[in-house]
């Protein structure tokens, strides 16, 4: 396009790859143009959207010192999901539970659309994108964008987008502090340009109002999404493998977290796991709902993105501005670890924020691990790695962001561990339902990595968190089998470091950190006999180095008298005007 005499699909290709990062490939395109004379209305067009990009480089939100380079705002909005349902739970009450439940399997705030029932069908075709006018429920006019079509003349119902703005939102009625007023009118008419019918439709805010971007769908499609490019015939990511294959099942999450919802028993025959939620109280079956949408089906879910970046990675693109579905998915996966929430409150409700509290409580913040408050070491190390990826995909080198994504997939289990041993130990003290469902998931969510290094450690552990007895001392237990495991896991005791007692400024008793530092050598009081060996070592030494120093000169010296005594001796008999009779001996000797 910018240069005809090139093939079309070649040139596109070419743009496809600066895309990305276009302004220096614009600058080239304008030179070039200009000098030729050859600006056409094709490459001015192709220009505008070159610049359309530039102009929205770097313009998305940044997360932490991460700045992606795709709009991943819809994605980052789960966490204001699982707020809603953390909200709702802490009703304690079944309706409170129900409303949770239709938002964690309907969506919320996450990419929502509107189903709108057409009264005898639409009177013609629609393509995918139209945009539709309309009036909202605050009686202003407003647009809605058509989604999943085509639709055909008669097909009812169709799916819409409301134009949500900073100032104009559209809102599930349901939703906690819901703001409805860009909504379109419950039932009213639709009309799109160009044509003069208009489209007659019924729908609900409250029920039609929904997200298939929602939590439990990351669970319930994990058997294709967590797979390449969702191919049934090649095994899972390599860290989901390893929750497969304990759990027996890719839906494990979905399981458990209506489970909890229902106050029932969950049951995984292949690892012999039985979870009883029979007993459990609001509160505790809030505590299982939310850290299993947090950490088990999120947290899972941004290192499946990594993996799909990885994936998509092409190692012959070129320099710069290359694989930009790779940095997509880079980019989701940080939206995914940190949320939106995340802007609220400096922390947030995902696995960012989890690590955050861990580093308080177990003294591993700051960037050596040695803070109690401050970044968690982990997320420091993680942002480094998820910038490095960025950097690494954009310049085509795939082994390198796969060395990244290794060291995060490590790293982001550290604050699990952490959550786990401060539960238990919690449990230990107060021994009520609420601390035994904090200790019961958040060491359920580690099991399969440690089956992966030790079965027969998973297997203890699956039941001392199943069946306590009050002779057992679970904390002391778990806490040596999670030890003997972190090499394998692929992190070390520095990472989780120990529960930390702000009021003593010391770890508690019983749940020091297992990382012991090298002690200071203090100097050793020397033997006064060791210490004449030593001298008489030393001089021995001293005069072995002298005499050879000594040697070499003596022979030097003999070479330098032997050449002044030669060439004083040619001189004598030299009877030439040569110009350098002048030169007297001691000179030549020198230059000798």
């Amino acid at each position: 396009l910018l240069h005809p005499a090139q093939g079309r699909q070649s040139t596109m290709k070419t743009a496809n790859r600066k895309l990305q990062n276009p302004k220096s490939y614009i600058l080239n395109a304008l030179i070039t143009m200009t000098v030729s004379s050859r600006i056409t209305a094709t490459s001015l067009a192709l220009l505008l959207v070159f610049f359309s990009r530039c102009e929205g480089s770097g313009s998305f939100k940044a997360i932490g010192n991460y700045h992606p380079k795709n709009d991943v705002a819809y994605l980052s909005a789960i966490a204001s999901d699982l707020k809603a349902i953390d909200m709702l739970l802490l009703s304690e009450r079944e309706d409170g539970f129900a409303l949770a439940r239709d938002i964690y399997e309907n969506g919320g705030y996450s990419a929502p659309h509107a189903l709108l029932n057409v009264v005898d069908g639409i009177p013609y075709n629609i393509p995918d994108g139209a945009v539709l006018t309309g009036t909202s429920l605050n009686g202003n006019p407003t647009t809605v964008t058509v989604l999943n079509g085509p639709y055909l003349k008669g097909d009812s119902p169709i799916r819409v987008e409301h134009s949500n703005t900073a100032k104009s939102i559209c809102q599930r009625a349901s939703l906690p502090n819901a703001v409805t007023d860009a909504c379109l009118v419950e039932g009213g008419t639709l009309s799109w340009s160009g044509h003069t019918k208009t489209i007659s439709y019924l729908y609900s805010t409250t029920t039609d109002i929904k997200s298939d971007h929602n939590i439990r769908n990351f669970s319930v499609n994990a058997k294709s999404k967590f797979k390449v490019n969702g191919n049934s015939n090649v095994g899972y990511y390599k860290d989901f493998q390893k929750f497969f294959d304990y759990f027996g099942t890719p839906d494990f999450a979905d399981q458990i977290a209506v489970g909890a919802f229902e106050g029932n028993i969950v049951e995984f025959t292949q690892p012999g796991l039985r979870l009883d939620f029979t007993e459990f109280s609001f509160l505790a079956r809030r505590s299982v709902i939310i850290h299993t949408c947090a950490y088990l089906i999120i947290g899972l879910f941004a290192i499946r993105e990594l993996e799909a970046g990885l994936s998509h990675c092409d190692h012959r693109c070129g320099d710069s501005g290359c694989n930009p579905e790779s940095i997509h998915a880079l980019d989701g996966a940080v939206a995914f670890y940190t949320g939106d929430v995340y802007h609220e409150t400096g922390k947030g409700n995902l696995m960012y924020g989890l690590a955050q509290n861990m580093c308080k409580e177990f003294r591993t913040c700051g960037k050596y691990a040695t803070e109690a408050q401050g970044e968690a070491k982990v997320n420091f190390d993680i942002f480094l790695e998820f910038n490095s990826m960025q950097k690494n995909f954009d310049s085509s080198h795939c082994l390198e962001a796969k060395v990244s994504k290794e060291v995060i997939a490590h790293e982001i289990f550290a604050p699990l561990f952490q959550a786990s041993l401060l539960a238990l130990h919690m449990d230990k003290l107060q021994n009520t339902t609420e601390t035994k469902a904090e200790s019961l998931i958040f060491t359920t969510i580690l099991l399969p990595l440690l089956r992966h290094c030790d079965i027969q450690v998973a297997k203890e552990i699956a039941y001392l968190i199943a069946d306590r007895s009050a002779e057992d001392d679970t904390f002391s237990i778990i806490k040596i089998g999670f030890e003997e495991n972190y090499r394998c896991v692929g992190m070390g005791c520095l990472n989780v470091g120990g529960i930390w007692d702000p009021l003593t400024n010391t770890y508690v008793e019983g749940a020091e950190s297992c990382y012991v530092p090298a002690p200071k050598a203090d100097s050793p009081k020397m033997n006064p006999f060791h210490g004449i060996l030593t001298g008489l070592a030393f001089l021995f030494v001293v005069g072995i180095i002298g005499y050879f120093v000594k040697k070499r000169r003596d022979r030097y010296l003999k070479r330098k008298k032997r050449a002044r005594a030669v060439f004083n001796e040619n001189d004598m008999e030299d009877d030439s005007d040569s110009d350098d009779s002048s030169l007297g001996g001691s000179e030549i000797g020198e230059l000798t």
